[in-house]
């Protein structure tokens, strides 16, 4: 079978990069034909894992989002796979989109941190969060679409709150971590910076 993955990334570094790294990896030992559209390629050759890039502008973010989304469209019609996994925002038409996170939400619960309304109207001008949060859309709208991953239960809820479409095709499945590399917080750091941060 032939399986694609896209990213911005795929390394060791970086919570998506590595999750595409990962699947990538174990999907090319399975036997499967795996291409990985990305901006960032492997530092090594991965056997079995075909690096497609994907070129986007650095900055501003907002035009990289948007660029990439186009190019990366644009790669798997030239190297066209049988499932495409996305874990970016892409105008591919891809079988299963992952949620690391929801954007609307995260950046809804930022501002509403902020207490001066002229400051959260700025804010929300300035980080055009209505177009991100429509390009974010675009993946959870396509009619090829079989199946949303969230990566924790609560992005599985934000998911179904912003499109209730979904329902009944949202997985939960966490990423895996590696407990040397990755030591979570506390159950008391945790508590205490939700206090700080007045959350509850």
């Amino acid at each position: 079978m032939k399986i694609g993955f896209i990213s911005h990334g795929i390394s060791t570094q970086g919570g998506i990069e590595s999750v595409v790294l990962h699947l990538a990896t174990a999907a090319a030992r399975l036997g499967h034909e795996v291409t990985v559209f990305s901006i960032q390629g492997p530092l090594i050759p991965i056997k079995g894992v075909r690096w497609v890039p994907v070129r986007a502008p650095r900055s501003p973010w907002v035009l990289r989002q948007f660029c990439f989304a186009m190019a990366s469209a644009w790669a798997v019609r030239r190297y066209p796979v049988d499932v495409l996994h996305a874990h970016v925002n892409t105008f591919a038409p891809a079988q299963i989109a992952v949620s690391h996170s929801v954007h609307a939400i995260g950046t809804e619960l930022v501002l509403k941190l902020d207490p001066k309304p002229w400051r959260r109207a700025w804010q929300r001008l300035r980080s055009l969060s209505p177009l991100i949060n429509w390009l974010a859309g675009v993946n959870y709208r396509r009619p090829a679409l079989k199946a949303a991953v969230a990566t924790s239960h609560g992005i599985g809820r934000e998911l179904l709150q912003l499109f209730p479409h979904l329902e009944g095709r949202i997985l939960c499945i966490p990423n895996g971590f590696v407990p040397t590399l990755r030591k979570p917080a506390r159950v008391d750091q945790r508590r205490r910076l939700r206090q700080e941060l007045g959350l509850e």
